[in-house]
């Protein structure tokens, strides 16, 4: 075992030292992807169209800042994969290389497991965050209930829409507008904007519910699905429920701002040994910032924190070792004992 540690922990080490010798050689958006943290982002589409690629990730279990990723690939020179990409696969990690007339990614996925690895002129990555706008939860629903009521009984609507679909609406023109987007295995399709209750007409069997850049986003009355009109109609939604789960907007907003504020060096031991869950991972959000300064601490307080009799503070503990453990800085000795235990 000791043998086979000190054979992949040099293997690691020529690989980064490699990564570091070309790394000026790269295009920025390939380091973007090898650096955006997508260890356990589920492959959700594929897209195929002559040399080019397109991939959706679902980045919600990643340590991607987005909640969905989208990896554009074009200029496809070669691709090589032991096992076809197919949706529900795992990211699990990635390298960076070139050759003569390309840019190389090879990407470990698991479920099942494949190393698949392309080589082409371009990449690009693009993140997308769940709106904010329309969480349909009970609290979200009791709050806006007696307001989009007001509106149905002000403009009676001689036909049933989704029962989300006033509360959503009437949200979305009251609040801060929003640039949102759909997104389908080919493209993003982009909502300029929803249509009021007021706005609502029925055009033979559907109702035109928003107007997008290059086409409109339609209900069918009876089936109650949602399409796309565009250059071709395109069925996007079973419902208006399953709609809204593919909403998402280019722009970030961080859903609990207080922990990703940094502790107090001081504070942090005390944070760690402490039963309140957010300000335990305030601590570990720190520590990760700069982690080979607080390696005693880590040593200290991860072993504690993995064999917690709380459960959620074993699940807190255990995501943030596979972290702490991908920058390398703990020692062999720690890391075996860290096995043995848990």
């Amino acid at each position: 075992m000791k043998a086979k540690i000190e054979e992949c922990e040099k293997v690691l080490d020529e690989a980064n030292n490699h990564f570091e010798h070309i790394r000026e050689n790269l295009p920025e958006e390939l380091i973007s992807i090898l650096e955006d943290g997508l260890h356990d982002a589920e492959l959700q589409y594929i897209h195929r169209d002559y040399d080019a690629l397109r991939l959706t990730l679902n980045g919600e279990g990643s340590f991607s800042k987005g909640d969905a990723i989208v990896i554009e690939i074009t200029g496809i020179k070669e691709e090589q994969s032991e096992i076809p990409l197919t949706p529900g696969m795992f990211w699990l990690y990635e390298e960076g290389d070139l050759n003569n007339k390309s840019f190389i990614l090879s990407v470990l996925f698991d479920n099942p497991m494949t190393e698949w690895k392309v080589a082409a002129k371009q990449f690009s990555i693009t993140h997308f965050y769940k709106t904010q706008i329309f969480h349909h939860d009970q609290e979200f629903e009791k709050e806006n209930h007696s307001r989009h009521k007001a509106k149905k009984e002000r403009h009676s609507l001689p036909y049933k829409l989704p029962d989300q679909y006033a509360s959503f609406v009437t949200a979305l023109h009251e609040g801060e507008a929003e640039k949102m987007y759909f997104l389908t295995e080919k493209e993003a399709i982009e909502i300029d904007r929803f249509l009021s209750l007021e706005e609502l007409k029925l055009e033979g069997s559907v109702i035109p519910i928003a107007v997008c850049t290059n086409g409109n986003i339609v209900l069918h009355l009876e089936t109650q699905k949602i399409f796309y009109l565009g250059a071709n109609t395109e069925e996007l939604a079973e419902n208006f429920e399953k709609f809204l789960e593919g909403l998402y907007s280019k722009q970030f907003v961080d859903e609990m701002p207080l922990l990703s504020e940094p502790l107090p060096t001081e504070e942090l031991e005390s944070a760690l040994f402490s039963e309140d869950l957010e300000l335990i991972i305030r601590a570990w959000n720190t520590i990760v910032q700069e982690p080979e300064k607080h390696i005693p601490l880590i040593e200290k307080t991860l072993p504690y924190s993995l064999q917690h009799e709380n459960e959620e503070i074993q699940l807190i503990g255990e995501v943030y070792m596979d972290h702490i453990l991908s920058f390398n800085i703990l020692s062999e000795q720690f890391i075996n004992k860290l096995r043995k235990s848990t």
